[in-house]
């Protein structure tokens, strides 16, 4: 039982004092911030992307309506990390 108890003021002065000057709860907030903004973002360019192939979708222009909706990863990064540049 005693080991427990160690343990547990050790985790709360870990919890309340951090480790290298941050505690764990600036960590957690951080967290919680940051997937906040990466779904806002993700939310956001999903209504462009939407709202851009529907203006795309009106006009008459055959040269903006390819079949490829997004382009894909080896089109839009020049370097193969297995292989190294493309040729």
């Amino acid at each position: 039982m005693e080991s427990f108890n160690r343990f547990n003021n050790l985790f709360l002065d870990v919890w309340n004092n951090g480790v290298f000057g941050i505690n764990a709860s600036d960590i957690i907030v951080s967290l919680i911030i940051f997937l906040l903004f990466y779904l806002l973002r993700r939310l956001i360019a999903r209504f462009i992307l939407n709202r851009l192939s529907r203006i795309v979708s009106r006009t008459a222009n055959q040269i903006d309506k390819s079949g490829n909706k997004r382009p894909s990863f080896k089109s839009r990064f020049p370097i193969n990390l297995k292989k190294g540049l493309r040729v």
